[in-house]
């Protein structure tokens, strides 16, 4: 599983290692990143929402050498928007900004702990919100499964273990 310090994957490493690993990377280098999307979803639903990648949305300026710099201590390498590593199947997005829901920017980030990381992330309501407004784009998906995971989270203290 993927490790602070040393930062080593293995084929078992979890969402949850993976998001450790990068926010604690992106943090130590001063990369302010807000973890939004589907990996965010995961984390506040406790895994009933499933995801294959991690989207940090980029707050202040950053270059792409750096983020490139960031993500290779990790053993991640850019692959046009996508950072792959070999011995993961989740990979790493960079949308761009601001962050929001819809046209909605006046969304804030959360501080939550994912293990012993701290993460810069949607709130579990703003993550409920931000899937709703996914799936308006998306083919099929049942909304009370993805959604209910999510909104029942809202009443919990924001932790994962």
């Amino acid at each position: 599983s993927f490790t602070q310090g040393t930062v080593k994957s293995t084929r078992g490493s979890t969402l949850l290692d993976l998001v450790r690993a990068v926010s604690s990377i992106l943090r130590r280098r001063g990369i302010r990143a807000v973890l939004t999307g589907g990996a965010c979803a995961s984390i506040h639903s406790r895994g009933a929402y499933l995801s294959n990648d991690l989207d940090y949305i980029i707050e202040g300026p950053v270059t792409r050498r750096q983020l490139d710099d960031a993500l290779a201590e990790a053993g991640f390498s850019r692959q046009g928007a996508h950072y792959v590593h070999s011995a993961s199947a989740f990979f790493v997005e960079f949308p761009a900004g601001p962050l929001g829901i819809g046209d909605d920017d006046r969304v804030k980030p959360v501080e939550i702990r994912v293990g012993r990381a701290r993460v810069r992330a949607l709130s579990a309501p703003d993550s409920f919100f931000f899937r709703l407004f996914a799936t308006c784009f998306a083919p099929v998906i049942d909304l009370f499964s993805v959604g209910r995971p999510i909104y029942l989270t809202c009443e919990y203290p924001e932790v994962v273990p």
